[in-house]
């Protein structure tokens, strides 16, 4: 395996369960395709432990088989390894009631693979502005330890008048170099604080609903947003899993808390016996648009179908802002870097001419 693609494959895995997305979305396309060939789903799982192409799903699979030798049915061997969300685990329960599970690994197949095709977007596009900031900050490194010092020692020994930034330079090397303890403890407290301020509920609502009201920011994460919950609601409702479980595993699937709240709400009023239309109706969360397809898909019984077409549209509409913001992002890191190298070249080269002007007088 190349550096390349071992560097995507750590890229590309869940933060807490390791999944590689790619891996998973393989697996479980294969499950699905052996389940239609009437394959019983113990030895489907059987066989996943052994050609799966990951060593931790292998790991995963064999632990789930071995569950389901001990009379557990596939929902409890998914759910005693604890290494899937929600919305895997409600849609294996609805697959095995329903006896369509087939049909539910190759959803939740399709589902993984286009959040992998996201990420991989995402990371292809960074990887350049990534390599060119590592560059740059070991470069900035070696020279502020190795070589602006030695033209400071000199700048020092000469008589000519320092300008203000290369004075703001070594001002700011000696305070570094001097109180590089401090300076580390203070980003550590800085995080740690930041940390546990974050686990405050005020804080992370507030945090939840500010995505939703910088300006710019808040297009493109309304889009993400409403395509993240149409396409759940599309699986879970394609799962035979009622509306109100549905929104209740979107709901808890969310890391928004703002998100989290009103769909609570919504919850609440569709128990009630309110349309879920007017439940999910949210100027802040979701756009007018996306609300109208709901209210046609409830007067026309078509909701799953309407909820397909949203999730197709908001797709697209993210791809796009996707590509639209790393299209300004690349420059903006090559801006930022060529300003902070220019500042350093300004800083020594300035003194340098003083002083060889300095040396041509005399």
């Amino acid at each position: 395996m190349s550096f390349k693609e071992k560097f995507f494959n750590i890229l590309n895995m869940e933060i807490g369960n390791k999944l590689n997305l790619l891996d998973l979305s393989i697996s479980l396309k294969e499950a699905g395709l052996l389940l239609k060939s009437n394959i019983n789903t113990a030895e489907t799982i059987n066989l996943l432990s052994k050609t799966s192409p990951n060593k931790n799903l292998k790991k995963i699979f064999s632990e789930v088989y071995e569950n389901l030798l001990q009379g557990n049915d596939l929902y409890n061997s998914f759910l005693k390894i604890n290494k899937f969300d929600n919305l895997f685990l409600a849609l294996i329960k609805s697959g095995e009631s329903s006896e369509r599970l087939a049909e539910v690994f190759l959803y939740l197949s399709s589902y993984y693979e286009k959040k992998y095709k996201l990420k991989q977007k995402l990371i292809s596009i960074l990887t350049y502005p990534i390599i060119l900031l590592s560059v740059t900050i070991v470069v900035l490194i070696f020279l502020l330890n190795n070589v602006i010092p030695v033209f400071l020692d000199i700048f020092e020994d000469s008589n000519i008048e320092l300008p203000l930034i290369t004075k703001w330079l070594i001002s700011s090397m000696n305070f570094i170099e001097d109180n590089y303890l401090y300076v580390i403890l203070g980003i550590v407290i800085i995080f740690v604080f930041l940390k546990i301020i974050f686990k405050k509920y005020k804080v992370r609502r507030f945090y939840g609903k500010l995505l939703f009201e910088i300006p710019y920011i808040k297009t493109h994460y309304q889009n993400y947003i409403t395509s993240i919950i149409a396409k759940n609601f599309t699986i879970l409702l394609n799962g035979n899993i009622s509306i109100v479980d549905s929104l209740e595993i979107i709901k808890n699937s969310t890391g928004n808390v703002f998100i989290q709240e009103h769909l609570g709400n919504a919850i609440t009023e569709i128990k009630g016996g309110k349309l879920i239309s007017k439940s999910l109706e949210n100027n802040i969360i979701f756009n007018s648009a996306f609300i109208n397809m709901i209210a046609i898909g409830e007067s026309s019984e078509n909701l799953v179908e309407i909820l397909e077409s949203a999730t197709e549209y908001y797709d697209s509409k993210i791809n796009y802002s996707v590509d639209k913001i790393l299209q300004y992002l690349q420059p903006v890191i090559i801006i930022i870097i060529a300003s902070f190298v220019a500042f350093i070249v300004f800083a020594i080269a300035i003194p340098i001419f003083d002083l060889s002007n300095g040396i041509s007088i005399e």
